[in-house]
């Protein structure tokens, strides 16, 4: 226990000192949002929240929590976005310290598709309109093995159900390197593809990937890449982001292109050969597509901390150049946000939207003022085809931190909008009192009527032809409010999480960084 507090206790030092930023007040929410969103809702506790919407109107809403025992994920709907139902457990797994990073699809025929995992990817399905842990069809492991992480399910217009999934391929070069593969589905989950390593030429470990599927049926996909991928994140600081594309709907795939960030160019010093240009990396990659095919992808570009964006008008054979969206920063400056993503969704008009946390003028003027220097925005930007737009503040949060943010819409108009919030105080340790919140906004689009979800005729449950993964009984996963649990676990225990197994490693580094601080102390000392 105390190696474990320990650790939690370092790897905070660790990470306050990298971001050189002095120890803060936590004022959560300021209250100051947009007109054009509502006010942040919480929901429950937990983390890593997925969104999806129906064309009932309804949307639909997964996060990670766990319990005493077990790993879970918890769901709630709503079809105004002010009245929730009650939160339920539709699955759950007995606890190996895993995060269940839920994600979720709807697909026109009103089929709720879910992946989810312990360190193995499951995926289940059921009806849109009636979702719980007794319609959900028995879990199917997607993954080979367990050392799995990131998943995601998409559906073409054939029926067609594709898995992508990042999964650690162990090799001499590097142990701990996480590739993406893809395989393929056309009888709803009951039997797959072999699975494709879509990732192998980069070499490197990935994590985070985004799939978007255009009109052809053609498969896009990005990720970030760098060693690691593991505990939700890349080990190193030296990351990129990459794009493939299969036009055969998964047969073959492209080779792998990195969209790169642009470098920064030295001043030039007279009577002294010019530097080469500043090393760059990239983050957060999502893909979206407009309302007439237009691919558009966007990127957190360091150490400018700027948001790039790069488009395609011929389904990603070729792109234009990057550029930034003018007024915003990202929030890397300020947050280590290693765990932290970007999201993109599409409105009856065409039009794309892009939710990212960063910064705004507004917030260096307010930081520079303030006693806290945290001051980080969940922001909004649409692309309506010639320019992105002036940017929308959802929330502003002071000393706590957002992160994680996923975007649907629904009705044509309704943006939903979920993250969830590291209170101050554990954002890098006891994640049991981090928040999940939702927010609705209107976009400029015209309104789509709900039309009822197809009634989906009662079905066999598939036999198993993988591997399958332990079903839970309804007496051992009662269906836990979260909202209602203590923020802590009891007296004397810790569940093993993976913030946990973060602080363990931090404390076992924290020596040989504090060597390296020495010794760099000692080299500066010297050359004054």
């Amino acid at each position: 226990m105390f190696w474990i507090r320990a650790g939690k206790f370092f790897v905070a030092v660790l990470m306050l000192a990298g971001l050189m930023v002095p120890a803060s007040v936590s004022y959560g929410q300021t209250g100051e949002q947009t007109p054009g969103w509502s006010e942040p809702a919480l929901i429950s506790y937990g983390w890593f929240p997925d969104i999806t919407a129906d064309a009932s109107g309804r949307v639909h809403v997964v996060w990670s929590s766990g319990t005493t025992g077990y790993d879970v994920v918890m769901y709630s709907t709503t079809m105004d976005g002010v009245t929730w139902t009650g939160i339920n457990d539709i699955a759950a797994k007995p606890t190996l310290g895993a995060v269940t990073r839920p994600t979720i699809m709807i697909d026109p025929l009103g089929v709720f598709h879910m992946t989810f995992r312990d360190y193995t990817v499951y995926y289940t399905h059921g009806p849109a309109d009636s979702v719980s842990a007794a319609t959900l069809i028995p879990y199917r492991q997607v993954s080979k093995g367990a050392s799995a992480y990131f998943s995601k399910v998409a559906r073409d217009s054939q029926g067609r159900l594709h898995f992508i999934i990042t999964e650690n391929v162990f090799s001499a070069a590097c142990s701990l390197c996480f590739h993406v593969f893809y395989r393929y589905s056309d009888d709803n989950g009951q039997t797959f593809s072999d699975l494709v390593n879509i990732s192998e030429a980069v070499l490197t470990g990935a994590a985070k990937p985004q799939v978007v599927i255009d009109r052809q049926d053609n498969i896009h996909v990005v990720w970030e890449a760098g060693r690691g991928g593991d505990l939700g994140q890349l080990l190193t600081l030296n990351t990129k982001v990459y794009y493939t594309a299969s036009y055969d709907r998964g047969t073959t795939w492209e080779t792998p292109v990195e969209f790169q960030t642009p470098p920064i160019e030295p001043e030039e010093v007279v009577g002294e050969t010019p530097a080469a240009p500043a090393k760059t990396t990239a983050r957060n990659v999502v893909i979206g597509m407009d309302g007439v095919g237009n691919l558009m992808a966007a990127w957190l570009g360091l150490p400018q901390d700027l948001i790039y964006y790069r488009i395609s008008s011929d389904q990603g054979r070729t792109w234009t150049a990057p550029q930034p969206i003018a007024g915003v920063w990202g929030g890397w400056s300020l947050y280590f946000g290693k765990l932290d993503t970007y999201t993109m969704a599409t409105d009856r008009a065409g039009d794309i939207h892009l939710v990212f946390v960063g910064r705004t003028v507004e917030d260096e003027k307010l930081r520079y003022t303030s006693d806290d220097s945290t001051i980080l925005d969940l922001l909004h930007v649409s692309w309506e085809g010639v320019n992105w737009s002036k940017p929308d503040t959802v929330t502003t949060l002071v000393g706590d931190v957002p992160e994680w943010p996923r975007l649907a819409v629904s009705n044509g108009n309704q943006l939903n909008l979920i993250w969830f919030v590291r209170d101050q105080e554990n954002i890098y340790g006891d994640p049991s009192g981090y928040q999940v919140w939702y927010s609705r906004g209107l976009s400029s689009a015209s309104f789509v009527p709900s039309v009822p979800l197809p009634t989906i005729e009662p079905t066999v449950r598939p036999t198993n032809t993988l591997p399958p993964a332990a079903t839970i009984s309804p007496d051992a996963t009662p269906t836990v409010d979260f909202a209602q649990l203590p923020p802590t676990t009891g007296e004397g225990q810790e569940p093993f999480t993976e913030s946990n197994l973060l602080a363990l490693i931090g404390a076992s580094l924290f020596p040989a960084a504090m060597l390296v601080v020495v010794v760099a102390a000692i080299v500066l000392i010297r050359r004054r």
